[in-house]
């Protein structure tokens, strides 16, 4: 049942004459239609409301949490498979290092046999020389 303007005047007057001047501030603080006042069962209605609102919200948040935590699973294996990739050419460059030390020390053999022939043959061009110039003076 809704209050009419009438009433609201009677209940005024009415309040003034028990409490005084007070009731003009009272009268302020009641609604102009009680119809949207909220009672305990109705705050009860939105709490449970805004609960399941916010267990559904949770739901969402959990899944796309999900959603990211499998990305970076994905993520993590990739930069997985890319560490074996490096560690494979390490690998292949150790194997070239290796390599290339084998080729140093055959070149450096073949250097050092190259110049024991050169020393040799220059030798014996001294020496053939020396006994020529040694024939010829005697």
């Amino acid at each position: 049942m809704s209050i009419t303007e009438t009433d609201r005047i009677e209940l005024h007057n009415q309040l003034v004459e028990a409490i005084g001047p007070v009731a003009t501030k009272l009268m302020q603080h009641i609604p102009p239609d009680w119809t949207q006042l909220a009672t305990k069962s109705d705050l009860a209605a939105l709490g449970t409301e805004l609960h399941g609102a916010m267990k559904a919200m949770e739901g969402r948040i959990a899944r796309q949490f999900g959603i990211i935590d499998r990305q970076f699973g994905k993520i993590d294996r990739q930069f997985g498979t890319i560490d074996g990739r490096f560690g494979k050419i390490e690998g292949q460059f150790e194997r070239l290092r290796g390599e290339m030390k084998a080729m140093e020390g055959r070149i450096a053999g073949q250097i050092a046999k190259f110049s024991l022939t050169v020393v040799l043959a220059l030798l014996g061009l001294v020496v053939a020389l020396v006994v020529s110039g040694a024939l010829g003076a005697a």
